[in-house]
């Protein structure tokens, strides 16, 4: 009853109480970008493991050790892209838009590095590292192979993961959306097409994958480029006025 005579609640009106389809919408493209990636990945994992098991188990299983091993080599960037949508929302809030670009540039350059250093480690160290999980000679060959070709794949996946970031911190989650669909959708397809057209072996699928995440990375790299142009300095140009 004490509840019931609050002056707050006598102030609730019937409007209060319809749901605002702006807000579910904000919402929406806020969590879907995150339930797209987690969905599309298993969409690329199955892909992946359909071809590759043409090669046989060894195989598969040399290459989901491989792909743990990976994920850990990972962390520090999806750390990195954690942080940056907090500086960037931060700014981009508080209409600082060169902030936001020096934070994604700061951050791209050194993920960038901290991956070609962490590539070089895991190829030098690719057969060490998988004898750690396995003891099968064709298990440990087939993993280390596939380490020492992620190895130039990772300088690439700092773009995709910052990029998103950057996108879901300026309240453009939508974008970021559409990236994940290429990535995980559209990309291992195609990967997987080409593979089968050419009768790739497990080596040159893993190569084509390669090739295939540097040109979608360059591709998203160079539109972002120019969406922080076309969007982020006209709007800075608007707000802060030069005399």
């Amino acid at each position: 009853m004490k509840v019931l005579k609050n002056e707050r609640i006598k102030e609730i009106l019937k409007e209060h109480l319809i749901p605002k389809i702006y807000y579910f919408t904000n919402i929406f493209f806020t969590a879907m970008p995150i339930v797209v990636s987690i969905f599309a990945y298993s969409i690329t994992a199955a892909i992946v493991l359909a071809y590759i098991g043409i090669s046989g188990e060894y195989a598969v299983a040399g290459y989901g050790v491989g792909t743990r091993i990976e994920q850990v080599v990972l962390l520090p960037i999806l750390g990195i892209n954690t942080a940056i949508i907090s500086i960037i929302s931060q700014n981009f809030g508080a209409k600082n838009f060169n902030r936001v670009k020096e934070a994604y540039f700061t951050s791209i350059k050194y993920s960038f590095l901290i991956m070609i250093i962490s590539g070089s480690m895991l190829f030098i160290l690719s057969d060490l590292i998988m004898s750690v999980f396995s003891s099968d000679i064709t298990v440990i060959d087939f993993g280390s192979r596939y380490l020492k070709i992620c190895a130039f794949i990772l300088p690439a996946y700092p773009i995709f993961f910052l990029s998103n970031g950057l996108f879901m911190a300026i309240k453009k989650a939508e974008y970021a959306m559409i990236s994940n669909l290429f990535r995980n959708g559209f990309n291992p397809v195609m990967v997987f097409v080409l593979a089968k057209y050419i009768n790739a072996s497990f080596e040159i699928f893993f190569w084509i994958w390669a090739a295939v995440n540097w040109i979608f990375s360059g591709i998203y790299l160079s539109i972002l480029i120019i969406y922080l142009k076309s969007r982020l300095e006209k709007t800075s140009a608007i707000i802060n006025p030069q005399p």
